[in-house]
């Protein structure tokens, strides 16, 4: 693995890959938390263009789901109300997915920012859950040479027992700190847990959006959602008729086709 050794005082940018669907206050806070622990000057929000791991997960849907444009628009919403001078969009997995149809793949998209930022140190962040699946992903073991892996702890997902060809990369790589290398190394730090995911999100908007807005209960879920979401996605998701359920819609009118 030939290390890149950089300047002390390169730029240092991070990448938060994830489908976002939706995207919420827990994804700032891991981009704040990964901003103060690893010194970073930028981090960029990466939608995927279609992961491979979770195409059957959206063909079953029984909610109406997001386009890759309402993606990245509901991306947008929810980084209206923060810093956008370290907080930006990186699209690139969305745009390469719309051209070719074919699942997009981390390999291919690290590939793409060492060509594209060859003098900064290169983050990728991912939970201790992505850590310990890492063998599934496509040429796993290349990942560092390309970038450096940011990983945070996620509640339920520890560090132990994980499986022993990532064990033997965190062994080798593994460090607390990031070095002035442009890629190779796995850094590790901590933050403090965020009660939220985008599955749960995306249940509570099916029950929110069967609820009647002048019952009490649709005006409690609305305050709930607000808070995890902030006013503008919350808006954006209303509006645009988003994670209803598709059932629902099928029982009240029945003529619908289908």
């Amino acid at each position: 693995m030939g290390l890149t050794r950089l300047a002390i005082g390169s730029p240092s940018w991070g990448w938060l890959g994830g489908s976002f669907d939706p995207p919420h206050l827990g994804h700032l806070a891991l981009g704040h938390a990964a901003r103060l622990a690893l010194g970073l000057d930028q981090l960029r929000f990466m939608p995927t263009g279609q992961s491979w791991q979770k195409q059957s997960e959206k063909l079953k849907s029984l909610q109406y789901r997001p386009s890759t444009a309402q993606r990245l628009a509901m991306l947008s919403s929810l980084l209206s109300t923060s810093d956008r001078s370290f907080f930006d969009i990186d699209d690139r997995e969305i745009r390469r997915y719309e051209a070719s149809e074919q699942p997009t793949y981390s390999i291919d998209t690290v590939k793409e920012l060492a060509r594209d930022h060859p003098d900064k140190r290169r983050v990728m962040i991912i939970g201790a859950d992505q850590l310990r699946n890492l063998p599934s992903w496509k040429h796993y073991d290349a990942l560092l040479d390309y970038v450096h892996l940011g990983v945070t702890g996620r509640p339920g997902f520890g560090l132990q027992d994980l499986p022993e060809t990532v064990e033997q990369l965190v062994q080798q790589f593994g460090c607390d700190h990031l070095p002035w290398k442009s890629h190779g190394h796995i850094v590790f730090f901590s933050m403090s847990p965020v009660p939220i995911s985008s599955t749960l999100l995306r249940r509570e908007l099916a029950t929110w959006t069967t609820l009647s807005e002048p019952r009490l209960g649709a005006h409690v879920e609305a305050q709930a959602l607000r808070g995890f979401l902030g006013e503008p996605l919350l808006d954006y998701i209303k509006q645009h008729g988003l994670y209803r359920p598709i059932l629902a819609d099928s029982e009240q009118d029945p003529q619908r086709s289908h």
